[in-house]
């Protein structure tokens, strides 16, 4: 277990968040037929040459689940923890804390699974995987379950299952080029250890979940690892890697993924600017495409689109939130319903009517 670094007083903050935040307005209400379940796990593992943890060796990593529920939605709470919240208005303006969702903490499990178990790995330090909250909510309301990874000391702040918090690195860390691809590693040794993990884990908890043919997916960092880790192990079946840079076997080989991938990115990222992308796309022998997005930048692919609503100093597109919210949600559902449930969507075929600011560039098969 890691030690505590802070602990925080819950029951104080939710007395204190009701009365200022009487204006507290919900994010986008997720379009499936399920509510969403979600429910935090200690993981241990062992990962060597761990760059942010102390002895560089870490013992556990946290899996936040997002899952359908039979059970009612819960009475609005805040969407994202509050000193993560406070970490961002400190750096970049941000002041969201008056967001709250409506997923049940620790619901009930639907009898029987609803749809396939994606893995989920987030930006690098930061946000955390409750950054991509909206998506991941989203996905689980049609039925996925998702695996969302938090590497501890990584991230700026996590809220372990027991409450307790602990901070990581800071939001505008700059770790140099050997820092980055050792934590990289790291990261994609977790994602193959859940994805040998999961089946151990639902039968703990008596879970519905479906342990094979699983989707990778992520951004940035979390994106190249999705992938890199469709590479390590044949149990994930296809990944999404959502405008990261990548790193890893990936890039340093020829190695082809043979296997569905996608990659989504912001306004101009191409091969042509990205040589890590045109090693890849050289390689590949599956089916894949790549899509950029007008107007779009680096961290619109995550919850930030819909945040910079509330104001931001931190450069985001000039892409309307709510737009870009939707067609994020869009593009990741049609990749996954098509290639693990066998639902051909034509918006992956090209340049679509309904979303002219997405710009397809090329793809195969």
């Amino acid at each position: 277990m890691v030690k505590a670094q802070f602990r925080s007083t819950v029951f104080l903050f939710l007395g204190l968040w009701l009365a200022p935040n009487a204006y507290a307005e919900p994010i986008p209400t997720p379009s499936g037929k399920y509510n969403v379940g979600i429910q935090r796990h200690l993981v241990p593992f062992i990962n060597k040459n761990d760059p942010t943890w102390p002895n560089e060796v870490s013992t556990e990593y946290l899996v936040t689940l997002y899952y359908p529920t039979p059970d009612e939605a819960a009475e609005p709470s805040p969407y994202i923890e509050p000193e993560l919240a406070q970490l961002y208005t400190d750096f970049s303006g941000w002041n969201f804390s008056h967001l709250t969702s409506t997923m049940r903490k620790d619901a009930s499990f639907l009898p029987k699974p609803a749809g396939p178990t994606l893995l989920f790995g987030p930006s690098g330090w930061g946000p955390s995987t409750d950054g991509d909250g909206i998506l991941l909510s989203e996905l689980a309301s049609h039925g996925y379950v998702i695996a969302a990874l938090d590497h501890i000391f990584e991230q700026p702040f996590l809220r372990l299952p027991n409450g307790t918090g602990i901070y990581g690195l800071a939001i505008d860390f700059n770790g140099d080029l050997e820092y980055i691809q050792a934590l990289h590693e790291v990261r994609v040794r977790e994602m193959v250890h859940f994805a040998g993990f999961l089946p151990k884990l639902a039968a703990k908890l008596h879970a519905p979940f479906k342990t094979d043919k699983l989707g990778a997916f992520g951004h940035s960092l979390g994106g190249s690892s999705s992938l890199n880790a469709a590479l390590e192990t044949d149990k994930i079946a296809a990944a999404i890697n959502m405008d990261g840079t990548n790193f890893g076997r990936l890039n340093t080989t020829s190695d082809s993924l043979n296997k569905p991938s996608l990659l989504l990115g912001f306004d101009g990222h191409t091969p042509e600017i990205d040589d890590t992308w045109e090693n890849f796309f050289k390689s590949q022998k599956g089916w894949w495409r790549l899509f950029t997005v007008t107007d779009a930048k680096h961290n619109d692919w995550t919850d930030m689109a819909f945040w910079k609503k509330w104001g931001t100093t931190r450069p985001l597109g000039a892409i309307d939130g709510d737009r870009m919210v939707a067609l994020r949600n869009r593009y990741v559902k049609a990749f996954f319903d098509e290639h693990l449930l066998g639902k051909d969507d034509a918006v992956l075929d090209g340049p679509s009517e309904d979303w002219p600011e997405v710009n397809y560039i090329q793809g195969n098969q």
